[in-house]
């Protein structure tokens, strides 16, 4: 066990690329894009987790549990959701 504990930590095949993410902005300064479920929409199911409290995901993967007084529409759309979406057609 001690010899594991003096070896540094090192995994180089994470497949993340650090550089980039350490010059990204916070996911948390983004309007984010959700994919409908079932008969919900976007909005509907965005206004139904923050009711319930319960996490969503984007199209980008950031998760995040909606929060009353949140107003998207005055932030910039995340430029990966962004870029997902227009890839599907603009069709969710």
């Amino acid at each position: 066990m001690a010899d594991t504990l003096s070896k540094p930590f090192a995994d180089t095949d994470l497949g993340i690329d650090l550089e980039s993410l350490l010059g990204e902005d916070p996911p948390e300064k983004y309007a984010h894009i959700v994919r409908r479920q079932g008969k919900l929409g976007a909005g509907a199911l965005i206004e139904a987790a923050r009711e319930a409290g319960i996490e969503v995901v984007a199209l980008c993967g950031h998760a995040w549990v909606p929060k009353f007084g949140h107003a998207p529409d005055e932030m910039t759309p995340c430029p990966k959701c962004v870029a997902i979406w227009n890839e599907m057609g603009g069709n969710l």
